[in-house]
């Protein structure tokens, strides 16, 4: 077999010592397996998982939720977002539901529904509240909660 010139760092290595590509013509990936290692060492295992690119990222499927849905949708940032909270005297650190620690951002009319996604139809939850609501208006989502409560007395 002939041998293959890495693209990276260009030199001419037996076949053996590229990866397996069956897509290629030449069936073999075109950077060597040492370039290959090196690149992998090099590139931060973490990028993806700071909290602040989960936050970016979590902000950006919510954008594509709405383009998706066609529902109108405001440019705003998370700071926007927070300063607008504080603004109208809601705490962002608690849930607007049940007062416990909010990690998550709920759409009070949701996407589904055609809820904008806008600064004042978006409220710090839970996960267990905003979960629970999913797409239900917050008096579907209330009733259901208080029929949950009923169901105890009914054997009284």
């Amino acid at each position: 077999m002939s041998d293959h010139i890495c693209v990276r760092c260009l030199e001419e290595k037996p076949h053996h010592e590229f990866g397996n590509n069956r897509s290629t013509a030449t069936g073999r990936v075109a950077a060597c397996l040492m370039c290959e290692r090196e690149r992998d060492h090099v590139r931060d295992p973490l990028r993806d998982k700071t909290p602040h690119r989960r936050q970016q990222n979590l902000e950006k499927g919510r954008r594509r939720r709405a383009r998706m849905a066609n529902v109108y949708l405001d440019d705003h940032t998370a700071q926007q977002m927070v300063d607008h909270w504080h603004e109208k005297g809601i705490e962002p650190s608690s849930c607007i539901y049940c007062g416990d620690y909010a990690d998550t951002v709920d759409h009070v009319i949701a996407i589904a529904l055609g809820g904008p996604h806008v600064l004042d139809n978006l409220v710090p939850a839970c996960r267990s509240c905003n979960s629970s609501k999913g797409s239900s208006t917050i008096i579907e989502w209330f009733g259901k909660l208080a029929a949950r409560e009923w169901e105890g007395f009914a054997d009284y």
